[in-house]
């Protein structure tokens, strides 16, 4: 096994499947090189993961697929995974030429699914296995089910990593000293949605006729001028959860599954996206509550 190199085929918007990559090789103990084929690199990727960011290529079948073929040559992996995306981001992985003994695996979560589907133009690859992550629509659960020749549920560990940024002790020695509750606010989208969700925690607070201290973990937006509100600049941000009285996220499958442990004081609003179904994964989460 130590020998052995996997790939771990992860586009999509944002870093959210960067976060799950590393999740997903520590949960599976996935020793060897782990090379991640990506369009971004995470700013935190461990020193054994190599990590490639060809610039625009994405948005070119042919080129996208060329590389591909490339990079499999390259790294000689004995495994790809494919994250999210059965078919690819774009559908480039239908009718694809996989070399003979490469095992693919399929890392399955919530889609859009009526959307996604139409991407799919040709043959779907084979998955030797099929790690099911969350509740999926009964369409895409039947097609998953129909090319992978096992499907199982997997729940997700984050490995363990310093943190950057802020000195957490500091903070929460600086919490304690205000004498009032703190609302965590995390979200690493675009600054227009930060500020949405900073509006609903506001609304959440004066439902709940409380005066809480509001921290905002997210990169860019311009905080209002107020004392009671302050940028922190931790990563990983899940490490200040068990000292906040709410955690205030958008429904990303990352947000949801890291804050799962605190759902009790977990709130969360859905943002539209192309392909994630961020309404229907707040929606189970009420469910569950």
């Amino acid at each position: 096994m130590g020998s052995e190199t996997t790939l771990y085929y992860a586009f999509g918007g944002g870093l959210g499947h960067l976060t799950r990559a590393r999740a997903v090789r520590h949960t599976l103990d996935l020793r060897g090189d782990f090379v991640v084929l990506s369009a971004a690199a995470s700013p935190h990727a461990a020193p054994a993961e190599h990590w490639l960011a060809p610039a625009g290529i994405e948005n070119d079948i042919p080129a996208f697929r060329a590389w591909i073929i490339e990079s499999i040559q390259r790294f000689q992996p004995q495994r790809l995974f494919v994250d999210a995306f059965p078919a690819g981001i774009l559908g480039e992985l239908c009718d694809f030429p996989w070399p003979a003994g490469l095992d693919l695996v399929h890392v399955a979560r919530i889609l859009r699914w009526d959307n996604y589907a139409g991407l799919i133009r040709g043959a779907l690859p084979r998955y030797v296995h099929c790690w099911q992550l969350e509740e999926l629509s009964a369409e895409h659960h039947r097609t998953l089910d129909a090319i992978s020749a096992r499907i199982a549920p997997l729940t997700l560990e984050d490995p363990a990593e310093a943190s950057h940024g802020d000195d957490l002790h500091a903070i929460t020695r600086r919490w304690v000293a205000l004498g009032k509750p703190v609302w965590l606010i995390v979200h690493a989208g675009p600054d227009t949605e930060t500020a949405e969700l900073l509006a609903y925690a506001r609304e959440c607070a004066a439902t709940e006729q409380v005066a809480p201290h509001f921290a905002v973990v997210s990169p860019g937006i311009p905080l209002p001028g107020e004392p009671d509100i302050e940028r922190i600049d931790l990563q990983p941000a899940r490490t200040l959860f068990p000292f906040t009285a709410r955690i205030v996220t958008a429904c990303g499958f990352n947000s949801m599954r890291q804050a799962a442990a605190w759902r009790e004081r977990h709130l969360c609003m859905p943002f539209a996206r192309r392909f994630d179904d961020q309404f229907l994964r707040r929606k189970r989460f009420l469910e569950n509550q």
